[in-house]
C-alpha cells in the first residue's frame, strides 16, 4: 500500500516558502530605505537571486523528506496544486515589489 503525501509537510512547504519570501522582500525593501539611493542598494542581485534558490531548496527538502516510495494520482494533482500556488504567489510578490517600488520596470 502506498502512503499519501503528508499534507503537513505541504503547509510546511508552504508556509516556509511564503514567509521566507515576504522576509526577503521585507530585509531588501528596509535596507533600500535606510541607504541614501533606494534605487541602488538592497540585497545586491546575486544575493537577492541566490536567497531565492537557497528558499526553494529548502521548501522543496521540507515538502519531500516525509514522501515514500510513489505517489498515488491524487497526491501527484495536490503536489504540482502546491507547486502552481507557490509559483504564482512568488511572480505575484516579486512583480508587486519590483515594478510597485520602482527599483525596476518591464
Amino acid at each position: 500500500m502506498m502512503n499519501p503525501l503528508p499534507k503537513a509537510s505541504m503547509r510546511k512547504a508552504l508556509f516556509i516558502w511564503i514567509g521566507g519570501l515576504l522576509a526577503i522582500v521585507a530585509i531588501d525593501h528596509l535596507l533600500r530605505l535606510s541607504s541614501d539611493n533606494f534605487y541602488r542598494l538592497g540585497l545586491g542581485e546575486n544575493l537577492w537571486f541566490i536567497s531565492h534558490w537557497i528558499l526553494a531548496l529548502l521548501s522543496l527538502v521540507v515538502l519531500i523528506r516525509d514522501w515514500r516510495s510513489q505517489l498515488p494520482k491524487a497526491n501527484i494533482l495536490s503536489l504540482l496544486g502546491a507547486l502552481l500556488l507557490a509559483v504564482v504567489f512568488y511572480l505575484v510578490v516579486i512583480y508587486l515589489y519590483v515594478l510597485g517600488s520602482g527599483i525596476d520596470s518591464l
